[in-house]
């Protein structure tokens, strides 16, 4: 007879074997992507972008390799992936921002006037607060869970959790809205993402995207060239990268979804991404010229820090600032910079630390909601016109 210790150990090792799975990837798809949806939305408050992160996500689980423990463990994971993937486009140099929350908020045919108020006044939150709130109240996370995913102490989450609800008390007229989780999941129960997740989005590895890159440099100084080790034909656009004038090489890799890249000083490949380039027209949906892409990259700006000076820069067409010291005790820095034709205005926020989770709201208008109830007019006295 086997000594008790070991039986149990066999059943220990059964038990886990029985755990280790891989759920099918539509299967997995179809159960988490309206979550997976909201959790980008609550980040970026963007759905063309939070329709990046899910899109994302459910392609790195589909080419994931390894098994999962449980179901619990894959939600976690998706969660997480989903997390890192929208603090990913917060920093991006180039983000979509084709349809506005506003816009979004109107095809939502929400149950009530308080459903309505409590999403946009949720949406209206700074990113740090808003994935707080949501992981708390929509996904039932406890504090200690919600630290894991955003690489937090639980200090820090509860201090996070405390302010959002002041801000929801103080921006919205149902002061009692937050005390359940109810009325949470009751406004972003319409929250759904609408579209068909692509599973055969072509990604191009960036050993083959270097060597393409130096092929094309060496032997075309034309707008086109082809590219015959990926199948495509490489466009080339001039836009501002970093206050300057740069060649931008990208490849259609699916139906008005483009990959962007470019070379630093040496040589080293700069991977831009994937991005949506379409624009809507009275017949439909048709992709955008070069230089309408072109113009729709010119108006992005971007922020880089650099270890060597220890600087954050801000970067914006021709302009490179260095903003390091004009964040106020908010951890908030406000700039306006006319690009020839109007003023934009722009806001720029970190959560811990300047050099890791800088982010960017970018308005070209002073009617322009900055958190609910404040428009852009409201605080212009804040920005530091930039010339």
């Amino acid at each position: 007879m086997l000594p008790f210790f070991y039986i149990k150990r066999i059943i220990s090792e059964r038990a886990l074997e029985e755990d280790v799975m891989k759920l099918d990837t539509e299967q997995v798809i179809a159960t988490y992507k309206d979550r997976i949806f909201a959790i980008g939305l609550s980040i970026l408050k963007n759905p063309d972008d939070a329709e990046d992160v899910v899109q994302e996500t459910f392609l790195r689980y589909h080419t994931y390799k390894k098994d999962f423990e449980s179901k619990e463990h894959i939600q976690s994971w998706l969660y997480k992936v989903a997390i890192n993937k929208a603090k990913d486009i917060q920093r991006k140099f180039w983000r979509r921002k084709q349809v506005s929350l506003e816009d979004y908020m109107a095809t939502i045919s929400f149950d009530t006037p308080q459903d309505e108020e409590l999403f946009q006044t949720v949406m209206a939150l700074p990113s740090k607060y808003s994935i707080v709130i949501h992981l708390y109240y929509y996904e039932d996370y406890s504090i200690k869970e919600i630290a894991q995913q955003l690489k937090l102490n639980e200090g820090n989450v509860k201090v996070r959790l405390s302010r959002a609800r002041q801000l929801l008390k103080n921006n919205s007229r149902r002061t009692g809205t937050m005390k359940n989780k109810e009325a949470y999941k009751q406004a972003f129960k319409h929250v759904h993402y609408q579209k068909e997740v692509n599973l055969n989005q072509k990604r191009i590895p960036k050993s083959l995207i270097t060597f393409v890159t130096s092929f094309i440099i060496l032997l075309s100084t034309f707008t086109v060239a082809y590219a015959f080790d990926i199948g495509g034909i490489q466009s080339k656009i001039e836009v501002w990268f970093h206050g300057e004038k740069r060649m931008i090489q990208y490849e259609e890799v699916e139906d008005h979804v483009y990959h962007f890249y470019t070379t630093d000083e040496d040589g080293n490949v700069i991977d831009m991404g994937t991005h949506s380039g379409s624009k809507g027209t009275l017949t439909g949906i048709e992709p955008m010229s070069g230089d309408e892409l072109a113009e729709s990259m010119n108006d992005n700006s971007e922020i880089v820090y650099d270890e060597k000076e220890d600087k954050c820069l801000f970067y914006y067409q021709d302009k490179a600032i260095d903003i390091t010291k004009m964040f106020d005790k908010e951890k908030e820095c406000y700039l306006v910079i006319n690009n020839g034709e109007k003023d934009i205005y722009f806001v720029i926020s970190y959560e811990d630390k300047i050099d890791d989770d800088c982010t960017i709201s970018q308005y070209s208008d002073e009617n322009a909601t900055v958190t609910q109830g404040v428009k852009v007019k409201d605080i212009k006295d804040r920005f530091v016109r930039i010339k």
